[in-house]
């Protein structure tokens, strides 16, 4: 796992809903390594058939 997705430095992140300490990033089940999450990502962010609301929410969000 690449060492920005760690919290190699043990942040205290707060914990989840059900009281589990938020840690290192857990990568999605359908997801064999870091490298195909990365590829779907990429996938879908490249896809013609994303919707104006998706756009819309990811710019939002992200810049």
């Amino acid at each position: 796992m690449p060492e920005f997705l760690e919290n190699s430095n043990s942040y205290h992140l707060g914990v989840k809903q059900d009281g589990e300490p938020i840690g290192d990033v857990a990568l999605p089940p359908w997801a064999k390594d870091d490298n195909s999450s990365d590829e779907f990502d990429k996938d879908s962010i490249e896809s013609d058939d994303r919707s104006l609301e998706e756009l819309s929410w990811e710019t939002q969000n992200f810049l």
